[in-house]
């Protein structure tokens, strides 16, 4: 993150300019018990866990964080993750929650969102995906349409 924050103080055009980031270290190898994912937040919203199964499980998971980069903070504390086999981690831009639901100008927001991927537990990780994705362009699509870019990543634990 530091190193991150470097870049962005020598190419930002102005003070006022700030990016939030999460990032994830996974280690090689099989990830488990004694080889957690190491997550760093630096102001960006947290991420969904994603549980297999025709009924499976989505969890908001908010690890600790510093402040965006570009606010000088320095400080970005790690959070470690163990991820079960067959879970998934979905890393996702506020674009996703942030547009409006359809009711007036409430935002989906991280509650709706959450409520969304519950509703949508049961999917296998791609179409689970995808079905976040439409649920919220759906729900924004009477007020214009979504506000903000979206970027998703669904990071899977398989069973070697």
């Amino acid at each position: 993150m530091g190193q991150l924050e470097r870049v962005l103080d020598a190419e930002r055009a102005g003070k006022g300019i700030f990016a939030t980031v999460l990032t994830l270290a996974i280690p090689p190898g099989p990830v488990g018990p004694g080889r957690p994912i190491t997550a760093i937040r630096a102001g960006h919203p947290g991420m969904l866990l994603h549980g297999p199964g025709a009924l499976g499980t989505v969890d908001w998971i908010e690890p600790p964080g510093g402040p965006a980069l570009g606010l000088h903070a320095g400080d970005w504390p790690q959070y470690e993750i163990d991820l079960p086999s067959g879970h998934g981690l979905l890393l996702l831009t506020d674009g996703l929650f942030e547009g409006y639901s359809g009711h007036g100008t409430q935002r989906l927001g991280e509650d709706g969102l959450l409520a969304l991927a519950r509703s949508h537990a049961g999917l296998p990780g791609p179409a689970f995906v995808d079905a976040l994705i439409d649920g919220a362009q759906e729900r924004a699509q009477a007020l214009g349409g979504l506000t903000d870019d979206i970027a998703v990543l669904r990071v899977q634990r398989t069973a070697r």
